[in-house]
């Protein structure tokens, strides 16, 4: 099974453009990058961007696993926002004093 690390690389580079914009984004270096895209594709067994003179643009593959992955984006910071907000409500009892 691929890592997660290797999602978000992929889901990174898809939404920047370019390896080189992604590598930036992720303080990490172009050719590190790439090579963690070819692995991906190898570990997958599937092309999930095409390499044109013009840049990079995902495959219908890549297209298919963009779409997922930005929907477990959503579904993750979704959740996070929910446990975020389910512990700020205040509990426990409040005492007062007055004389």
């Amino acid at each position: 099974m691929v890592k997660w690390n290797g999602y978000l690389d992929f889901l990174t580079i898809a939404e920047a453009g370019s390896i080189t914009a992604a590598a930036r984004q992720l303080g990490q270096t172009q050719p590190t990058l790439s090579r963690r895209l070819s692995q991906l594709e190898a570990e997958m067994g599937v092309q999930l961007m095409a390499r044109t003179p013009a840049g990079l643009s995902p495959t219908p593959a890549g297209e298919q696993m963009l779409e997922t992955l930005q929907k477990v984006r959503e579904n993750l910071e979704q959740m996070e926002r929910q446990l975020h907000h389910s512990d700020v409500a205040l509990k426990g009892a409040v005492r007062i004093t007055v004389t």
